[in-house]
């Protein structure tokens, strides 16, 4: 870290549910496999605000996608870079 080279980046994202996360996501815990098993779902918070979850397999190709692009490795946003047009 001291020489400056460690590169980072920061993706966020809501609660995660999808396959493999039944017995690790807060949502599929107290919302989906409660409803599949014909039970109410449960939530924490104000369900009149809205809410984002997280498909894990989404997630999964947004952080792949991120890291191709090299561009968004030194930009918080960028206006405009050949590599993001490209697809490259």
């Amino acid at each position: 870290m001291n020489s400056g080279e460690l590169k980072a980046m920061i993706a966020t994202s809501a609660d995660f549910y999808g396959p493999r996360t039944s017995k690790t996501s807060v949502a599929s815990i107290m919302i989906f496999e409660k409803m599949k098993n014909g039970k109410s779902a449960q939530w924490f918070v104000n369900a009149n605000q809205p809410h984002s979850f997280t498909y894990t397999p989404d997630a999964a190709v947004a952080l792949y996608m991120l890291r191709k692009r090299k561009c968004l490795w030194t930009n918080l946003a960028p206006s405009y870079c050949e590599t993001c047009i490209d697809g490259q």
